[in-house]
């Protein structure tokens, strides 16, 4: 029988998130080129890890709806959830509602305001183009 200890469990996850964050940044290079690049490099990995932090922080766990969040962090600005008239946006991340119905909702607002990831960065939070 084959035993899969903690460590080599936690270790598994590591890798796989990493692999992940390496998706993202290039992605974010392929959308934006030159914001992933040197010199900025590090710190554009640093604000993805840091995005990637929030969103599961905000309870999203499905990779679109990371990679919707992470892109939204770039396109609009770091900790764009906090700026001044888009208070609704924490409340709805804060919320007891399913993160499918959170991004669905934020979908609907940013729509609202203009704000289409459709287009501006090309792929739905459902993963759909």
């Amino acid at each position: 029988m084959l035993i899969i200890r903690d460590a080599q469990i936690k270790a598994l996850d590591k890798a796989a998130e990493d692999t992940f964050l390496e998706y993202v940044a290039g992605d974010i290079e392929r959308r934006w080129p030159g914001v992933v690049s040197d010199p900025g490099r590090d710190s554009a990995r640093e604000r993805i890890a840091a995005a990637y932090r929030r969103a599961k922080g905000y309870g999203l766990r499905r990779k679109p709806h990371v990679l919707w969040f992470i892109q939204l962090d770039f396109m609009l600005g770091q900790e764009y959830e906090r700026f001044p008239g888009l208070e609704w946006a924490v409340k709805i991340l804060q919320s007891e509602l399913t993160p499918d119905t959170k991004v669905y909702r934020l979908e609907r607002r940013f729509a609202k305001a203009g704000i289409s990831m459709n287009k501006a960065a090309g792929i739905r939070a459902g993963g759909r183009k």
